[in-house]
């Protein structure tokens, strides 16, 4: 059995000195992504013995501060991926079809009728995406966007070493356009230094039959 005590305000963020007081006395601290874990809270809790984050990294804490004490740092799974990218697709599609301002009518008793074109939208299938970055969320809304038959595009600002890949099977733009199957990645503009790619990954390939 435990002796729990939790923010009596969830609506409101605790400060570092709220903190740093509520963890005073404490053997345990459970944060959350908002909560900043820096020296001076973890000095403030001297009976801490573990710090439970619930991020799935710890960059909100310090870690140096907890090695310096022997309190070990946990941290939770890549929970959220398929939910995160679920919500991203959902916002597309509600943007794109107007759903949000079709319900607020409906609602308020205005219905244009069924071949009306006043809530129209624009349609997504075979429509280019643009992904920023390459990594848990953006593979999984790349498989979904997959099922519309989306092109994909994506920019990755790690080194090249370490660049990941995501499938599409249009023409790369910067490059002769020739649809291969082998790997086309390549630079568009020094700038930006984006990278387009048809390569297969275990996250991004096509589907297999």
């Amino acid at each position: 059995m435990a002796d729990v005590e939790g923010n009596p305000d969830p609506l409101r963020i605790l400060d570092r000195a709220g903190l740093a007081r509520a963890v005073g006395g404490r053997d345990a601290l459970v944060c959350l992504v908002q909560d900043t874990v820096d020296a001076e809270v973890i000095a403030a809790g001297a009976a801490l013995r573990v710090i439970a984050t619930m991020t799935i990294t710890p960059e909100q804490i310090d870690l140096a501060a907890a090695t310096a004490r022997g309190i070990p740092v946990t941290t939770i799974p890549p929970m959220v991926t398929e939910a995160t990218a679920d919500l991203a697709l959902a916002l597309l599609l509600a943007v794109a079809r107007r759903v949000v301002e079709a319900d607020g009518l409906v609602r308020a008793g205005v219905f244009p009728g069924a071949q009306s074109c006043r809530l129209e939208g624009l349609g997504v299938s075979g429509k280019t995406l643009g992904l920023l970055g390459c990594g848990r969320v953006c593979r999984a809304v790349a498989r979904r966007a997959r099922g519309f038959g989306m092109r994909l595009l994506y920019t990755d600002p790690r080194p090249p070493r370490r660049r990941r890949s995501i499938s599409t099977r249009s023409r790369c733009p910067s490059c002769s356009g020739r649809r291969t199957s082998s790997r086309c990645t390549c630079r568009s503009g020094r700038r930006r230094a984006t990278s387009w790619a048809r390569a297969r990954s275990p996250g991004c390939g096509p589907p297999r039959t």
